[in-house]
């Protein structure tokens, strides 16, 4: 594949906040504690030893996750170095979207895979493992029942509730039968389909899910760390606590938003006086303190204060983080040094250095995900047919076809100056044939008005052409801003990677993975 590289800023991505803080500005020191660079990295993992977790929970309980899986080499080998100390973690997450849902749930594992390697070789003596944490515990379905491929949406209609990592497979098949029939003769490379049906033979979604990710990235060493564990709800007892009887995170990340929003910036998360939910097989609800009284919402449960702690520490797996939390949690059942995120992700976690210091949990270095656009052959075609630079792609579909169609002016379209010249050499005509004869006047006049109603004419035949050319130019633009933007969503946000599959085949994963520099701050096209 042939790559470039675009500015965020020329491709009119990422949120001021996040450009700032890739940049550096100092407005912004206060709410990072390392820089999103390879130095910044380096001290975050000598920080990290002096805030160590436990290993011996994480190695078991990762074992016992992948005991009944066929697992790669590279991934049963970090699962021991975990053990170690001098191992850290990269970490990436995202929720358990239908089939992966939209390209980008690829590109952050990528950049975590290639984070991992590029610190392993910049510093030998430690070792460093790609980890994806499915948001298992989310209970937002909506937002992950669908995805697209080819701009066509599929759609999981189910009724559960709950945790999506505890959802059944139910109701799944028909989607997969509806997406094979459309891709069958698409794919070269079947089997690609045959790896998503064996893993939707799973009855629990999260482990289908699971299994998945792990046939795609296993042979990279990515470890898939499932959260929802006793085990490890248990390691984040002591957080757990603080927020039902302190709940100091909620005024410290209001406070940091509000800094941020004196700085002229949009705050991404809003923080409750409990951040905590309660979760049951089917259920996830919110936690809610009212005086020294705890309400499970939308249920008859109620605890005092010292029930709710007793059931904290008897049950620990039935407290869920939500989404001011669960980097909290992230970080104290792993030794991780880094979270990659996309704009929004990086936005949030910059809200959140203060209530990890007050929680007594390590920081990581925030670091964006890589983004990539690829560009098709058909897009690619229709590009050179516009003479486009790939900077071109980026600036709306109204500039670019003011740019490119031809400008409609009297000069281009219009005869003035043709006419303008015409009639002047009429003129001296007319002149000399009136020296001759004044009646032959006549004769040029009606000549010159023939010659004149030939021109508007042509005139006219010009304007329809141009009109049926720009025309074409317009459907063209249109046509191919549909493939960078499917639906009005950039091609990453909205397309699927079974979309990729069908143009480039299997080895679309690797082939992108290879053009991918995880500290490279730039939009990344591939032809």
């Amino acid at each position: 594949m042939k790559s470039a590289l675009i500015n965020y800023e020329k491709a009119g991505m990422l949120s001021p906040l996040t450009r700032d803080y890739l940049k550096g500005e100092n407005k912004l020191s206060e709410f990072y504690t390392f820089k999103p660079d390879l130095n910044g990295i380096q001290s975050a993992f000598e920080q990290r030893l002096k805030n160590p977790v436990n290993r011996e929970v994480l190695t078991k309980r990762l074992r016992e996750d992948y005991q009944d899986v066929k697992t790669e080499k590279a991934v049963s080998r970090n699962i021991e170095l975990l053990s170690n100390e001098k191992t850290f973690t990269v970490t990436t997450g995202h929720q358990l979207n239908l089939f992966t849902g939209p390209l980008y749930f690829v590109w952050k594992i990528l950049s975590a895979v290639n984070l991992a390697k590029e610190l392993k070789t910049q510093f030998p003596e430690y070792n460093f493992v790609p980890v994806y944490w499915p948001a298992g515990e989310d209970h937002d379905f909506e937002e992950v029942n669908h995805t697209h491929v080819h701009n066509k949406k599929y759609t999981w209609p189910s009724k559960q509730t709950g945790a999506l990592g505890r959802f059944t497979t139910d109701g799944l098949h028909s989607v997969f039968n509806e997406l094979h029939a459309d891709l069958k003769t698409k794919l070269a490379d079947i089997h690609l389909l045959d790896d998503l049906r064996e893993c939707l033979s799973e009855k629990n979604y999260g482990r289908g899910i699971f299994q998945l990710v792990n046939k795609w990235f296993g042979q990279y060493g990515l470890v898939i760390v499932n959260s929802d564990h006793a085990d490890f709800k248990k390691e984040f007892i002591k957080t757990a606590e603080r927020d039902l009887t302190a709940g100091s995170a909620n005024a410290l990340i209001e406070k940091a938003a509000a800094k941020l929003d004196d700085l002229g910036y949009k705050k991404q998360i809003t923080p409750r006086e409990i951040n905590l939910f309660y979760l049951t097989a089917d259920s996830r609800n919110r936690i809610v303190k009212k005086e020294n009284t705890y309400f499970v919402e939308d249920t008859k449960l109620v605890f005092n204060k010292k029930e709710i702690i007793e059931e904290l520490h008897s049950h620990p797996e039935r407290f869920s983080p939500n989404v001011a939390l669960r980097p909290m949690y992230q970080e104290t059942i792993l030794p991780n040094i880094a979270y990659i995120g996309g704009d929004a992700e990086v936005a949030y976690w910059l809200q959140l250095k203060t209530a990890f210091e007050a929680y007594d949990v390590f920081y990581p270095a925030v670091l964006l995900r890589n983004s990539v656009l690829v560009l098709t052959e058909k897009a690619q075609k229709k590009q050179h047919q516009l003479n486009l630079k790939l900077e071109d792609l980026f600036i709306g579909e109204h500039e670019l076809t003011k740019r490119v169609v031809i400008d409609s002016s009297d000069k281009i379209l219009h005869f003035q100056k043709e006419k303008a010249e015409l009639q002047s050499v009429f003129a001296k005509i007319k002149r000399r044939m009136a020296q001759s004869d004044e009646t032959l006047k006549s004769s040029a006049e009606a000549a010159e008005v023939k010659h004149l109603h030939y021109i508007n004419n042509l005139e006219k035949k010009l304007l329809r052409a141009e009109k049926k050319k720009n025309k074409i130019i317009q459907e063209r633009i249109k046509a191919l801003l549909t493939e960078i933007k499917p639906g009005g969503s950039l091609q990453e946000r909205r397309e699927n990677i079974f979309m990729l599959y069908c143009e480039f085949g299997e080895t679309i994963i690797e082939d992108v993975r290879q053009e991918l520099n995880p500290l490279d701050y730039r939009l990344t096209v591939l032809q």
